[in-house]
Protein backbone atom coordinates (compact mmCIF):
# COMPACT_ATOMS: atom_id res chain seq x y z
CA UNK A 1 0.00 0.00 0.00
CA UNK A 2 1.28 3.61 -0.88
CA UNK A 3 0.54 6.96 -0.62
CA UNK A 4 -0.68 7.79 -4.11
CA UNK A 5 -0.20 11.89 -5.23
CA UNK A 6 -1.85 12.66 -8.40
CA UNK A 7 -3.48 15.50 -10.40
CA UNK A 8 -6.78 14.74 -10.97
CA UNK A 9 -7.58 15.74 -14.65
CA UNK A 10 -10.67 17.63 -13.80
CA UNK A 11 -13.03 18.21 -10.90
CA UNK A 12 -14.77 14.98 -10.26
CA UNK A 13 -17.23 13.79 -7.61
CA UNK A 14 -16.65 11.67 -4.47
CA UNK A 15 -19.49 9.76 -3.53
CA UNK A 16 -22.55 11.09 -3.71
CA UNK A 17 -22.13 15.13 -3.51
CA UNK A 18 -18.46 16.14 -2.54
CA UNK A 19 -16.71 17.68 -5.39
CA UNK A 20 -12.46 18.07 -5.41
CA UNK A 21 -10.69 20.60 -7.41
CA UNK A 22 -7.21 19.71 -9.56
CA UNK A 23 -5.21 19.18 -6.41
CA UNK A 24 -2.57 17.02 -5.07
CA UNK A 25 -4.70 14.13 -4.04
CA UNK A 26 -4.01 11.70 -0.94
CA UNK A 27 -5.58 8.15 0.35
CA UNK A 28 -5.57 7.35 3.72
CA UNK A 29 -7.06 4.19 4.84
CA UNK A 30 -5.92 -0.32 4.30
CA UNK A 31 -6.27 -2.14 0.85
CA UNK A 32 -7.55 -4.08 -1.31
CA UNK A 33 -6.28 -2.68 -4.35
CA UNK A 34 -2.90 -4.01 -3.82
CA UNK A 35 0.01 -1.55 -4.94
CA UNK A 36 -1.93 1.24 -6.33
CA UNK A 37 0.19 2.59 -7.71
CA UNK A 38 0.42 0.24 -11.02
CA UNK A 39 -2.94 0.10 -11.45
CA UNK A 40 -4.40 1.28 -14.67
CA UNK A 41 -8.01 2.08 -13.71
CA UNK A 42 -10.46 2.08 -11.67
CA UNK A 43 -12.05 3.11 -8.91
CA UNK A 44 -12.44 6.77 -7.57
CA UNK A 45 -10.38 8.02 -4.81
CA UNK A 46 -13.43 8.05 -2.45
CA UNK A 47 -13.57 4.39 -3.28
CA UNK A 48 -10.22 3.41 -2.94
CA UNK A 49 -10.10 4.98 0.57
CA UNK A 50 -13.33 2.98 1.73
CA UNK A 51 -11.95 -0.27 0.07
CA UNK A 52 -9.00 -0.14 2.43
CA UNK A 53 -10.28 0.81 5.52
CA UNK A 54 -13.20 -2.32 5.06
CA UNK A 55 -10.13 -4.30 4.30
CA UNK A 56 -8.66 -3.46 7.79
CA UNK A 57 -11.84 -4.02 9.78
CA UNK A 58 -12.48 -7.62 8.47
CA UNK A 59 -9.06 -8.34 8.96
CA UNK A 60 -9.14 -7.23 12.47
CA UNK A 61 -12.29 -7.10 14.09
CA UNK A 62 -12.74 -10.93 14.53
CA UNK A 63 -10.04 -11.03 16.80
CA UNK A 64 -11.16 -8.57 18.87
CA UNK A 65 -14.86 -9.59 18.60
CA UNK A 66 -13.24 -13.47 20.51
CA UNK A 67 -11.31 -11.40 23.02
CA UNK A 68 -14.36 -9.76 24.04
CA UNK A 69 -15.97 -12.54 24.28
CA UNK A 70 -13.41 -14.43 26.05
CA UNK A 71 -13.49 -11.68 28.61
CA UNK A 72 -17.58 -11.30 29.20
CA UNK A 73 -17.72 -15.50 29.49
CA UNK A 74 -14.87 -15.22 31.52
CA UNK A 75 -16.43 -12.72 34.13
CA UNK A 76 -19.64 -14.82 33.98
CA UNK A 77 -17.69 -17.80 34.87
CA UNK A 78 -15.43 -16.25 37.57
CA UNK A 79 -18.65 -15.05 39.24
CA UNK A 80 -20.28 -17.13 42.15
CA UNK A 81 -23.94 -17.10 42.98
CA UNK A 82 -23.75 -15.54 46.25
CA UNK A 83 -22.03 -12.62 45.11
CA UNK A 84 -25.17 -12.36 42.50
CA UNK A 85 -27.71 -12.89 45.02
CA UNK A 86 -26.01 -10.20 47.18
CA UNK A 87 -26.19 -7.73 44.14
CA UNK A 88 -29.65 -8.40 44.20
CA UNK A 89 -30.55 -7.65 47.59
CA UNK A 90 -28.35 -4.59 47.37
CA UNK A 91 -28.81 -3.70 44.04
CA UNK A 92 -25.73 -3.22 42.92
CA UNK A 93 -22.47 -5.27 42.27
CA UNK A 94 -20.12 -5.00 45.00
CA UNK A 95 -16.84 -2.55 45.09
CA UNK A 96 -14.80 -5.20 45.44
CA UNK A 97 -16.43 -7.22 42.22
CA UNK A 98 -15.99 -3.89 40.11
CA UNK A 99 -12.45 -3.61 41.00
CA UNK A 100 -12.22 -7.16 39.46
CA UNK A 101 -14.29 -6.09 36.24
CA UNK A 102 -11.88 -3.11 36.25
CA UNK A 103 -8.78 -5.26 35.99
CA UNK A 104 -10.43 -7.90 33.45
CA UNK A 105 -10.61 -5.01 31.17
CA UNK A 106 -7.17 -3.51 32.09
CA UNK A 107 -5.83 -6.45 31.08
CA UNK A 108 -7.90 -7.16 27.97
CA UNK A 109 -6.90 -3.46 27.06
CA UNK A 110 -2.97 -3.64 27.87
CA UNK A 111 -2.24 -6.78 26.26
CA UNK A 112 -5.03 -7.20 23.12
CA UNK A 113 -6.95 -3.73 22.31
CA UNK A 114 -3.94 -1.35 22.61
CA UNK A 115 -1.22 -3.24 20.47
CA UNK A 116 -4.13 -4.19 17.93
CA UNK A 117 -5.06 -0.09 17.59
CA UNK A 118 -1.05 0.34 17.50
CA UNK A 119 -1.46 -1.58 14.14
CA UNK A 120 -4.57 0.41 13.26
CA UNK A 121 -2.91 3.41 13.18
CA UNK A 122 0.49 2.12 12.08
CA UNK A 123 -0.98 0.73 9.00
CA UNK A 124 -2.96 4.24 8.69
CA UNK A 125 0.61 5.86 8.62
CA UNK A 126 2.41 3.40 6.39
CA UNK A 127 1.41 5.22 3.28
CA UNK A 128 3.33 8.51 5.05
CA UNK A 129 6.19 6.08 5.26
CA UNK A 130 5.82 4.50 2.05
CA UNK A 131 6.27 8.02 0.35
CA UNK A 132 8.42 9.52 1.94
CA UNK A 133 11.18 7.11 3.55
CA UNK A 134 13.02 9.73 6.21
CA UNK A 135 9.60 10.45 7.58
CA UNK A 136 9.90 8.49 10.86
CA UNK A 137 6.28 8.01 12.34
CA UNK A 138 6.45 5.79 14.73
CA UNK A 139 2.61 5.13 16.76
CA UNK A 140 4.42 3.75 19.91
CA UNK A 141 6.81 7.12 20.30
CA UNK A 142 4.34 10.02 18.90
CA UNK A 143 1.51 11.44 20.47
CA UNK A 144 -0.50 8.50 18.86
CA UNK A 145 0.77 6.41 22.15
CA UNK A 146 -0.83 9.22 24.38
CA UNK A 147 -4.07 8.46 22.73
CA UNK A 148 -3.64 4.63 23.25
CA UNK A 149 -3.23 5.39 27.26
CA UNK A 150 -5.70 8.10 27.49
CA UNK A 151 -8.21 6.30 25.29
CA UNK A 152 -7.67 2.61 27.05
CA UNK A 153 -8.41 4.16 30.11
CA UNK A 154 -11.32 5.76 29.52
CA UNK A 155 -12.36 2.11 27.96
CA UNK A 156 -11.93 0.44 30.79
CA UNK A 157 -14.34 2.52 33.11
CA UNK A 158 -16.64 3.22 30.69
CA UNK A 159 -17.03 -0.72 30.12
CA UNK A 160 -17.06 -1.44 33.93
CA UNK A 161 -19.50 1.39 34.76
CA UNK A 162 -21.94 -0.21 31.83
CA UNK A 163 -21.93 -3.09 33.19
CA UNK A 164 -22.78 -1.40 36.80
CA UNK A 165 -25.69 0.19 35.64
CA UNK A 166 -27.33 -2.46 33.49
CA UNK A 167 -27.32 -4.92 36.56
CA UNK A 168 -29.13 -1.99 38.53
CA UNK A 169 -31.63 -1.52 35.65
CA UNK A 170 -32.47 -5.55 35.97
CA UNK A 171 -32.72 -5.27 39.64
CA UNK A 172 -34.87 -1.87 39.55
CA UNK A 173 -37.03 -3.50 36.81
CA UNK A 174 -37.63 -6.60 38.96
CA UNK A 175 -38.43 -4.31 42.19
CA UNK A 176 -41.02 -2.06 40.63
CA UNK A 177 -42.63 -4.72 37.67
CA UNK A 178 -42.33 -8.05 37.78
CA UNK A 179 -42.59 -10.89 39.78
CA UNK A 180 -39.14 -12.65 39.81
CA UNK A 181 -37.78 -13.89 43.34
CA UNK A 182 -34.29 -12.85 44.03
CA UNK A 183 -33.45 -15.98 43.61
CA UNK A 184 -34.53 -16.40 40.16
CA UNK A 185 -32.98 -12.43 39.24
CA UNK A 186 -29.46 -14.04 40.32
CA UNK A 187 -29.64 -16.97 37.45
CA UNK A 188 -30.89 -14.18 35.31
CA UNK A 189 -27.84 -11.76 35.87
CA UNK A 190 -25.15 -14.00 34.99
CA UNK A 191 -25.34 -14.23 31.29
CA UNK A 192 -25.99 -10.69 30.81
CA UNK A 193 -23.05 -9.81 32.16
CA UNK A 194 -21.01 -7.80 29.62
CA UNK A 195 -24.46 -5.98 28.10
CA UNK A 196 -25.70 -2.33 28.10
CA UNK A 197 -28.32 -1.27 30.37
CA UNK A 198 -31.22 -1.67 27.05
CA UNK A 199 -29.44 -5.03 25.73
CA UNK A 200 -29.77 -5.96 29.34
CA UNK A 201 -33.52 -5.02 30.16
CA UNK A 202 -34.44 -6.54 26.35
CA UNK A 203 -33.32 -9.68 28.13
CA UNK A 204 -35.28 -9.61 31.11
CA UNK A 205 -38.53 -8.78 29.29
CA UNK A 206 -37.73 -11.82 26.39
CA UNK A 207 -37.46 -14.04 29.88
CA UNK A 208 -40.16 -12.66 30.94
CA UNK A 209 -42.22 -13.29 27.86
CA UNK A 210 -41.10 -16.52 27.01
CA UNK A 211 -41.67 -17.63 30.82
CA UNK A 212 -45.39 -16.78 30.23
CA UNK A 213 -45.50 -18.40 26.31
CA UNK A 214 -43.98 -21.80 27.89
CA UNK A 215 -46.43 -22.23 30.64
CA UNK A 216 -49.52 -21.28 28.54
CA UNK A 217 -48.29 -23.84 26.30
CA UNK A 218 -47.87 -26.40 29.03
CA UNK A 219 -50.47 -25.58 31.72
CA UNK A 220 -49.09 -28.74 34.17
CA UNK A 221 -45.66 -27.86 33.82
CA UNK A 222 -43.95 -26.78 37.18
CA UNK A 223 -43.28 -23.37 37.64
CA UNK A 224 -39.37 -24.93 38.41
CA UNK A 225 -39.15 -26.24 34.96
CA UNK A 226 -40.82 -23.20 32.87
CA UNK A 227 -38.60 -20.84 34.88
CA UNK A 228 -35.14 -23.31 33.86
CA UNK A 229 -36.56 -23.64 29.99
CA UNK A 230 -37.19 -19.77 30.28
CA UNK A 231 -33.76 -18.76 31.46
CA UNK A 232 -31.91 -21.41 29.06
CA UNK A 233 -33.92 -19.30 25.96
CA UNK A 234 -32.64 -16.15 28.14
CA UNK A 235 -29.26 -17.20 28.15
CA UNK A 236 -28.66 -17.89 24.40
CA UNK A 237 -30.77 -14.98 23.52
CA UNK A 238 -27.62 -13.32 25.79
CA UNK A 239 -25.10 -14.73 24.08
CA UNK A 240 -26.45 -13.64 20.56
CA UNK A 241 -26.66 -9.98 22.18
CA UNK A 242 -23.30 -10.22 23.35
CA UNK A 243 -21.92 -10.91 20.37
CA UNK A 244 -23.54 -8.05 18.44
CA UNK A 245 -22.29 -6.02 21.71
CA UNK A 246 -18.94 -7.56 20.53
CA UNK A 247 -18.99 -6.49 16.76
CA UNK A 248 -19.88 -3.16 17.29
CA UNK A 249 -17.26 -2.23 20.02
CA UNK A 250 -14.06 -3.83 17.48
CA UNK A 251 -15.82 -1.92 15.04
CA UNK A 252 -16.21 1.37 16.22
CA UNK A 253 -12.65 1.18 18.76
CA UNK A 254 -10.70 -0.04 15.40
CA UNK A 255 -11.84 2.15 12.50
CA UNK A 256 -11.23 5.09 15.65
CA UNK A 257 -8.15 4.15 16.09
CA UNK A 258 -7.08 3.69 12.19
CA UNK A 259 -8.99 6.94 11.45
CA UNK A 260 -6.91 8.55 13.98
CA UNK A 261 -3.69 7.09 13.08
CA UNK A 262 -4.30 8.67 9.38
CA UNK A 263 -5.25 12.39 10.86
CA UNK A 264 -1.76 12.24 13.43
CA UNK A 265 0.35 10.85 10.50
CA UNK A 266 -0.69 13.57 8.39
CA UNK A 267 -0.32 16.14 10.88
CA UNK A 268 2.91 15.59 11.87
CA UNK A 269 3.71 15.22 8.05
CA UNK A 270 2.55 18.87 8.10
CA UNK A 271 4.35 19.98 11.24
CA UNK A 272 7.95 18.11 9.51
CA UNK A 273 7.48 19.98 6.53
CA UNK A 274 7.29 17.14 3.94
CA UNK A 275 3.44 18.52 3.12
CA UNK A 276 2.06 21.91 2.69
CA UNK A 277 -1.80 22.86 4.02
CA UNK A 278 -4.34 20.17 3.44
CA UNK A 279 -7.83 19.74 3.92
CA UNK A 280 -10.15 16.65 5.17
CA UNK A 281 -13.39 15.36 2.92
CA UNK A 282 -15.44 13.09 4.56
CA UNK A 283 -16.26 9.64 3.00
CA UNK A 284 -19.30 6.95 3.81
CA UNK A 285 -19.86 3.93 2.42
CA UNK A 286 -22.51 4.95 -0.59
CA UNK A 287 -25.15 2.67 0.56
CA UNK A 288 -28.39 1.68 2.10
CA UNK A 289 -27.02 1.08 5.48
CA UNK A 290 -25.71 5.23 5.57
CA UNK A 291 -27.26 6.52 8.12
CA UNK A 292 -29.03 9.95 8.09
CA UNK A 293 -26.71 11.41 10.09
CA UNK A 294 -23.09 10.71 7.74
CA UNK A 295 -25.54 10.82 4.35
CA UNK A 296 -26.07 14.61 5.54
CA UNK A 297 -21.84 15.13 5.96
CA UNK A 298 -20.83 13.16 2.59
CA UNK A 299 -18.71 15.24 0.86
CA UNK A 300 -18.03 17.87 3.45
CA UNK A 301 -14.66 19.21 3.50
CA UNK A 302 -13.22 21.13 6.84
CA UNK A 303 -9.96 22.56 7.70
CA UNK A 304 -7.52 19.75 9.12
CA UNK A 305 -8.58 21.69 12.84
CA UNK A 306 -12.06 21.93 12.18
CA UNK A 307 -14.99 20.00 13.27
CA UNK A 308 -17.32 18.22 10.41
CA UNK A 309 -20.96 19.42 11.06
CA UNK A 310 -21.59 16.24 12.90
CA UNK A 311 -19.33 17.09 16.02
CA UNK A 312 -16.10 15.39 15.29
CA UNK A 313 -12.83 16.25 13.71
CA UNK A 314 -12.78 12.67 12.12
CA UNK A 315 -14.76 9.27 11.95
CA UNK A 316 -16.03 7.51 13.14
CA UNK A 317 -19.53 9.48 14.05
CA UNK A 318 -20.97 7.14 15.97
CA UNK A 319 -20.60 3.29 16.93
CA UNK A 320 -19.93 0.97 14.30
CA UNK A 321 -19.44 3.74 12.00
CA UNK A 322 -18.35 2.52 8.42
CA UNK A 323 -16.94 6.22 7.09
CA UNK A 324 -13.46 7.76 6.18
CA UNK A 325 -11.39 10.82 5.33
CA UNK A 326 -9.48 11.73 2.62
CA UNK A 327 -6.62 14.14 2.68
CA UNK A 328 -6.42 16.63 0.01
CA UNK A 329 -3.01 19.00 -0.44
CA UNK A 330 -4.49 22.69 -0.83
CA UNK A 331 -1.03 24.78 -0.77
CA UNK A 332 3.02 23.31 -0.88
CA UNK A 333 4.77 23.19 2.23
CA UNK A 334 6.98 26.45 3.46
CA UNK A 335 9.94 26.56 2.09
CA UNK A 336 12.89 25.94 4.64
CA UNK A 337 14.46 28.50 6.72
CA UNK A 338 17.52 28.54 8.31
CA UNK A 339 17.64 27.83 11.63
CA UNK A 340 13.83 27.21 12.20
CA UNK A 341 14.03 23.78 13.45
CA UNK A 342 11.55 21.92 11.24
CA UNK A 343 13.30 19.32 8.70
CA UNK A 344 12.28 19.22 5.24
CA UNK A 345 12.62 16.42 3.01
Amino acid sequence: MRFVFKKLPRPRYIGKTGRMGEQRRFETSPTLLGDVSGATSPASDGEVTLARLRSFLDAEEPQAVRWLVHTWNGQQAAITYAELREAVLTGSMSQAQLEKWQQDYSKLVTAQLAPQWEKAMAQAAKERLEQYPKFLYDPSVSAAQSYIQQHGAELVTNLTAEQQVAIKAMVAQVAYYDATTADSLALLIRPVIGLTKPQAKANLNYYNTTLNAIKEAHPRITQERAEAQARDKAAKYAARQQRYRAMNIARTELATAYNQGAYGATLDAQERGYIGDCKKTWLTADDERVCKECGGVEGESRNMKEMFSVGVLIPPAHPSCRCAVAYEEIAPPIPAVAGDGIHRP
